[in-house]
């Protein structure tokens, strides 16, 4: 069960980046004049939503992106530090809930 989660995770997060890079291109996404900065999750100007996916992960995502297959947000849109407070209030354990079902049945 634990491979299968890390697949679908991999599934998610390579059609996750290609959204983004999609977006960047259709000009949704921009880099700021002056900004050194590759990466929208690090735009401490952005705005983003938490998502979290059915085995319970967490992740910060900009808003201006579609959301990925099998996420759903469940907070924001909002800051960056607020949404990175809410993941570090709520994320309390970061095991696939697949892998915590598996671990808690007896053998």
């Amino acid at each position: 069960m634990q491979f299968n989660a890390c697949a679908q995770l991999d599934t998610s997060l390579s059609t996750a980046s290609t959204q983004l890079h999609t977006a960047a291109r259709e000009g949704l996404w921009h880099w700021k004049k002056g900004q050194d900065m590759d990466n929208p999750f690090d735009d401490s100007e952005g705005t983003f939503s938490v998502l979290r996916n059915g085995e319970r992960q967490y992740s910060l995502w900009p808003e201006f992106a579609p959301v990925p297959a099998g996420w759903e947000v469940v907070h924001g849109p909002g800051l960056r530090p607020d949404m990175i407070a809410f993941i570090e209030q709520n994320w309390d354990d970061m095991r696939p809930a697949s892998l915590l079902s598996d671990q808690r049945q007896p053998e």
